[in-house]
């Protein structure tokens, strides 16, 4: 409750909208893992249209428009510059809380460092999913250490 009244705010000050795109999942079947567009015609795609009603939410005119919103609440610290690389889950942590490993951007060769005492972590960035991130950073997929 206390989030969904933070976002109407948000809403009110043009720094949201309703995300008004179709909701579905989609998967496909293939017999490689590279989906380039010489590959897409022997693809089989399935989706499945989802029928419930929730209201979804994308920052206008990008994401960093939810990170501004977020800075400027009282007792939030913002930190820019770094990169989640993995998610430590409540029940590893000491505190029973989230805890995230990040990287600075800046410097390939830092160490990781961990953050925690989170009581939730809200995911914003499709690369947290994407298996992209082998290919860029030779390192899973950050949600993948979520479990």
């Amino acid at each position: 409750p206390e989030f969904e009244s933070l976002v109407l705010r948000w809403d009110k000050i043009g720094a949201v909208a309703k995300w008004k795109g179709r909701v579905a999942e989609l998967s496909a079947v293939s017999n490689t893992t590279s989906f380039s567009n010489d590959v897409l015609d022997e693809i089989q795609v399935m989706t499945t249209e989802t029928t419930d009603t929730m209201d979804r939410w994308v920052g206008t005119p990008g994401m960093s428009a939810v990170c501004k919103c977020l800075e400027s609440l009282k007792g939030l610290t913002v930190r820019k510059g770094v990169r989640v690389c993995g998610f430590q889950r409540p029940e590893t942590c000491v505190d029973g809380k989230w805890g995230l490993e990040l990287h600075p951007t800046a410097d390939p060769f830092a160490d990781r460092e961990v953050v925690g005492g989170f009581d939730v972590v809200v995911v914003s960035d499709k690369s947290m999913a994407s298996t992209r991130t082998l290919k860029l950073y030779g390192e899973p997929p950050p949600l993948e250490s979520a479990g």
